[in-house]
């Protein structure tokens, strides 16, 4: 199955020719008719539901009388574009009311869907079980029931999207409300998949492309309300309009979340993917670092900045409590180490031994800490009984102090008070965090607020201090992403 075909069945699909009225006739004395107003050529049957009856009855007698103009220009086309039915599915729409009073019973189309069975399997050699019929039995005028309903009928259709190349959907006959559901159901399930059909009066069938723009419109609107929350991770291939956009996104999501070379794939993928030369121009002006290999302090002090960026997203764009606390958690473990490794001009984690229980003696370690702090370093680290076995975030946190009041923190831009203010802010989330990963708790904003309070300080606070230090504005080059978006969709 690669093909879809999809009919809702009306009251003036099954027709008959004014030369072959009195033919009918002979056979089904009784059936009654009009002239189809659009073709005044043809008739159309009365009383669907009796008439439809009769001449299913009566088929082996009258199939050669009956008249499918709609129906037959449209399958006509689908034979035109793919030679033949031999991997189509198709799907035939119609009613039979329960419980609706017999004036609305009259209209039901169950019988035609038989007829028009038969002669899709005469004229277009579909076998039988190639074809499905769906009954619309309650509340056929009410969209948002109709909506659910086919959700259920096409359940087995919808769990096999991917294998699905092309949905044609013909939705002339029948109610407006099972059209209009029918066809927003199958568009939100196929997406650009959809190739829809209508027939104007008195003139020829044609392909409509209002589901591809309701779709792009409808996808651009996702799309910006992810954008506005900076959610770059939630942002899908299939709700991107450009593939360039898409890549974007994943270049920013990757960053936030720390994955530097998978960002630097996205990079070049970026730019293979764009042709507008202004943005290839923006694009290389605010990201040309990433176009190559860094100094890895370099690399740390941007990893830094980005993962800061991803707790203010969190808490002030997300409100996403969990996501706050276990970034923030991360921010904490890195903030006071990358200051320090640019005052060393090394990264300490060069240090770390791998496996060396706590306690125990890393000659290198405490060698660096006396060649690069001195011996009052070193004695003040071992009277307050951090573990020098390895570089970790206690030691780290003593060693800017020390580089903090001796006035020799060049890169870092806050003051002793500030980073005192900083530095309880920071325990009391690590609090919140550990209680979060081993109590299985969930702390509230209340928990939260209450906590930083008691530093003396409010997050608004935190943030500025922070971003003076980290030298950030907003969301740095997060926002830059997000406008360029912005301005080429016209947000």
């Amino acid at each position: 199955m690669k093909y879809i075909f999809v009919i809702t069945i009306g009251t003036r699909d099954v027709q008959i020719h004014q030369n072959d009225l009195e033919s009918i006739k002979h056979v089904i004395p009784d059936i009654k008719t009009y002239v189809n107003m659009d073709d005044d050529n043809f008739h159309c049957f009365r009383n669907i539901r009796k008439s439809g009856e009769e001449l299913l009855n009566s088929y082996r007698f009258v199939n050669n009388l009956l008249k499918y103009p709609m129906i037959d220009e449209f399958m006509d086309e689908l034979k035109n574009r793919l030679n033949n039915f031999s991997d189509f599915i198709g799907f035939l729409l119609y009613t039979d009311q329960q419980n609706s009073g017999i004036g609305h019973q009259d209209e039901d189309t169950l019988y035609f869907k038989d007829i028009l069975i038969e002669h899709l399997m005469e004229k277009y050699q579909l076998k039988r079980n190639q074809i499905t019929s769906i009954p619309v039995a309650q509340d056929v005028a009410n969209i948002d029931i109709q909506y659910n309903h086919f959700q259920n009928a096409f359940n087995n259709v919808f769990q096999n999207v991917a294998s699905i190349e092309k949905v044609y959907i013909f939705p002339q006959g029948g109610i407006d409300q099972i059209n209009q559901a029918l066809t927003l159901r199958l568009i939100q399930q196929f997406r650009n998949k959809v190739t829809y059909f209508q027939k104007p009066k008195k003139q020829p069938l044609r392909e409509l492309h209002f589901p591809q723009l309701f779709l792009t419109d409808l996808l651009k609107n996702i799309l910006k309300d992810h954008l506005s929350k900076y959610g770059f991770d939630r942002i899908h291939k299939d709700i991107c309009p450009d593939e360039w956009v898409y890549y974007l996104c994943m270049f920013a999501a990757h960053r936030l979340s720390l994955r530097y070379h998978e960002a630097r794939s996205h990079y070049s993928k970026i730019l293979n993917a764009l042709t507008n030369n202004q943005i290839i121009k923006d694009i290389k002006n605010h990201f040309s670092y990433f176009s190559s290999g860094q100094n890895p302090l370099d690399e740390n002090r941007k990893k830094l900045s980005d993962l800061y960026i991803s707790v203010k997203i969190k808490y002030k764009e997300q409100n996403d409590i969990r996501g706050f606390l276990i970034t923030l958690f991360t921010f904490s473990e890195n903030f006071e180490k990358q200051f320090v490794d640019e005052y060393v001009k090394e990264d300490t984690n060069d240090y770390y031994i791998k496996n060396l229980q706590f306690g125990s003696q890393n000659r290198q370690w405490e060698q660096f800490i006396l060649d690069k702090f001195g011996a009052d370093v070193l004695s003040g680290l071992e009277n307050e009984n951090i573990d020098l076995s390895n570089p970790n975030w206690k030691t780290n946190v003593y060693l800017f102090e020390h580089l903090l009041i001796n006035d020799k923190c060049k890169t870092c831009n806050m003051s002793e008070p500030d980073y005192k203010k900083i530095k309880c802010l920071l325990e009391k989330m690590r609090g919140l965090r550990n209680e979060l990963a081993h109590k299985l708790s969930h702390p509230k904003m209340n928990d939260i607020l209450g906590n930083i309070s008691s530093c003396g300080i409010k997050i608004d606070d935190f943030f500025d201090i922070i971003d003076k230090c980290l030298g950030v504005n907003g969301y740095g080059e997060f926002d830059v992403i997000k406008n360029i978006i912005y301005s080429h969709y016209g947000f």
